[in-house]
């Protein structure tokens, strides 16, 4: 008591206002609050939140009302930390996601193998360029297509769409599945194909849609014909050999050959022999 409002407060306001502009706006009849940091008598400062209104009569007399707020203050401040921390959390998960889909996006558009994306009742929604070259068609042209467009033909043969279906309904109830069937390209070509297919599902399970792979095996049943077309040479030789185990052959070249054959048989250590299959190489080992 007795003291002025500066004394009593021990600092004056802050932002909200100052002391002149406090008791300026009492005597106007305004009421004000206003948050201001106060010292102690032990001169430790606290925030304080300041609460200020012009009693009625002619006396001039005023009443304010100080509330400690420094928890409240320690909230905000927990608050805005929390704040500018979750922004930075997001940021950077934001920027793993984007590395995330740079990479599956670099695996999609280079891998060798065709992949398409459907939704959950078979229509596509992406393919990659690996798709559009085994197939030979455009992705332009296949998205919000079946698959059986892309995979049989443009004018789809009796029976592949309900085959492709059949398999994204297992494929769905299983969450993946695996098949080999004939494909065709674009120039109705018919080459042999493993199917992978694998169902895509939201955080809370619900199908979202399905990856499908295709491996072309053109390679594979082209390697497995020249191998046994192979085996059928090896036989065939053997068998003409008969009994004692010479090979057939008089021409000069021939018996160059194994004139080769026997000083490499000779030889004290391995011996690798190189060639394609069917050139009798195998016959010679």
């Amino acid at each position: 008591a007795g003291r002025t409002l500066n004394e009593a407060l021990g600092l004056a306001p802050g932002p909200g206002g100052t002391v002149a502009g406090i008791l300026a706006g009492l005597r106007r009849g305004e009421i004000h609050d206003y948050d201001i940091l106060v010292r102690r008598p032990n001169g430790i400062e606290v925030p304080a939140s300041l609460s200020c209104a012009r009693l009625p009569g002619d006396e001039g007399e005023f009443v304010l009302i100080a509330r400690d707020i420094t928890l409240r203050k320690r909230l905000q401040h927990e608050q805005r930390e929390y704040a500018r921390q979750l922004e930075s959390d997001v940021v950077e998960r934001t920027r793993e996601i984007r590395r995330s889909e740079a990479r599956y996006r670099a695996l999609f558009e280079n891998v060798d193998h065709a992949i398409l994306v459907t939704d959950a009742d078979g229509l596509i929604q992406s393919m990659n360029p690996a798709a559009e070259r085994i197939f030979g068609r455009p992705a332009v042209a296949a998205v919000g297509r079946r698959v059986c467009f892309v995979k049989c033909s443009r004018e789809a043969p009796e029976g592949c769409d309900d085959e492709c279906q059949g398999l994204l309904a297992r494929a769905l109830e299983r969450g993946s599945l695996t098949h080999e069937s004939p494909g065709r390209r674009g120039d109705g070509a018919e080459f042999p194909l493993h199917i992978s297919i694998s169902a895509l599902r939201g955080e809370d399970g619900t199908v979202l849609g399905a990856t499908w792979i295709f491996i072309d095996l053109s390679e594979r049943e082209r390697l497995a014909a020249e191998a046994r077309r192979a085996h059928d040479y090896a036989t065939a030789v053997l068998k003409a050999a008969g009994s004692n185990g010479r090979i057939v052959g008089e021409s000069a070249a021939c018996q160059q050959i194994l004139t080769c054959v026997r000083d490499a048989a000779a030889a004290p250590s391995a011996v690798l022999s190189l060639g394609e299959s069917g050139t009798g190489k195998e016959v010679a080992a």
